[in-house]
């Protein structure tokens, strides 16, 4: 039976998240066809297939034995010197955004970006990715190696287990209704625009609450000036406007649940084209209609098949208007959700994974691979002075980050 290894750098049991959740189910759909071992940090609990702890040691042992490797790109040079031996099939998942380096990076660390991108493609023998503009952009990289689209699933419905905003939170009555924001505030998404929609959609709903749940990372590539004109707006709403930190996975759902329309504002860029939006699929999970800007895989689909409002990109007055309607007229509302369960069916698990299984049995040459010492040697002496930086920009985010949440709660 064809070996297969799932290598993941983040935990797939416990309270996994993004890849973790993605690398799990990937695991779990291929077990059913093939003899299939994951290894990822944490534990190690039992299932259909094995999960053996993140060391190098067990990295180099089953890379030894596999048939195929499938491994998050996003981490490709982390274990560059093990992938650059492996002699079965590497196939190398997209999944993460690495729009953003081309968008946020600084030119210094752009350069090496482009290193780890010039040798994995030449490594990989195939690729993943979550949409179709992602795979067009990508294959002008990749040139004849295959790239195939398998998306984020989903898996069973969420449930509220019990009150976490309405009539718990001082500011929030059990009448009130919430527009939530799901996600921490980073450079590409749009707080202001949502702010400023807010302010006028209070004009006429002064019952409605507005949350920002998991907003408490504030993103380090943001600017000094974009972080004092959030603050600035912020004022404006801080008696009705609430911040909730990151909250383990198996809790989200109750805040979803509660809320009654939701909003995911976002800047025109490419980030925005080819991103999937993870946290837009719990919405469609949650079945809570919400409001999005235009641009990007998950507005087309509420574009075409219902689920909330598009609007225009840096339109405040739009989402207000459209936010009003959802909170307004019952019969949009509840054709809103509908729409959203219908739409959640497509996206299961068993049936977006379907493509991985004929990928893993497709017959196709290996390629010879030749190790990159000199990229690699080079990747990493450009490392030294980078990793110390991001040191550095890390012990600076922590403090903006204190400092930003002080600033908005005071």
């Amino acid at each position: 039976m064809t070996k297969i290894l799932i290598i993941s750098k983040e935990p797939v049991t416990g309270d996994p998240r993004g890849a973790g959740i993605r690398y799990f189910n990937f695991a779990l759909y291929l077990s059913s066809f093939y003899d299939v071992t994951i290894i990822a940090p944490g534990k190690t609990e039992g299932e259909s297939f094995k999960i053996e702890r993140y060391s190098t040691r067990n990295l180099a042992r089953h890379l030894k034995n596999a048939d195929i490797c499938i491994y998050d790109g996003s981490r490709f040079f982390s274990v560059y010197p093990l992938l650059a031996k492996f002699k079965g099939r590497l196939i190398i998942d997209l999944f993460p955004s690495l729009f953003e380096d081309r968008l946020y990076l600084p030119s210094w660390a752009y350069l090496r970006q482009q290193i780890k991108y010039k040798e994995m493609f030449k490594l990989g023998d195939s690729f993943l990715v979550l949409n179709q503009a992602a795979k067009e952009y990508f294959s002008k990289m990749a040139g004849q190696k295959r790239i195939d689209v398998v998306p984020f699933g989903l898996s069973g419905e969420f449930k509220h287990k019990k009150n976490v905003m309405k009539g718990v939170l001082p500011a929030i009555g059990l009448n009130d209704k919430v527009l939530l924001s799901y996600g921490r505030l980073a450079s590409w998404y749009d707080p202001i625009t949502l702010i400023k929609a807010y302010k006028l959609l209070d004009q006429s709903h002064p019952g409605v609450k507005l949350v920002f749940l998991g907003a408490g990372n504030v993103d380090r590539l943001q600017s000094k000036q974009l972080n004092d004109r959030l603050s600035t707006e912020l004022d404006t709403i801080k008696d009705k406007a609430i911040f909730i930190d990151w909250v383990d996975y198996a809790e989200v759902g109750n805040y979803l649940l509660e809320a009654d329309i939701a909003a995911i504002a976002h800047l025109p860029s490419d980030e925005a084209k080819y991103s999937f939006r993870i946290r837009a699929l719990d919405l469609i999970k949650a079945k809570l209609p919400f409001v999005i800007s235009e641009g990007g895989m998950i507005s087309d689909l509420i574009k075409a098949h219902g689920g909330g409002a598009v609007i225009p990109a840096g339109d405040p007055q739009a989402m207000a208007q459209a936010a009003a309607k959802l909170l307004d007229d019952q019969k949009y509302y509840q054709g809103a959700k509908n729409a959203l369960m219908e739409l959640g069916r497509s996206f299961q698990w068993g049936d977006v994974l379907k493509p991985l299984k004929e990928i893993c049995g497709r017959s196709s040459a290996i390629l010879v691979k030749k190790p990159g010492l000199f990229v690699l040697l080079g990747y990493y002496v450009l490392s030294i002075p980078l990793e110390f930086a991001y040191g550095l920009l890390k012990v600076y985010d922590l403090i903006r980050s204190w400092i930003f949440k002080k600033r908005i709660r005071a």
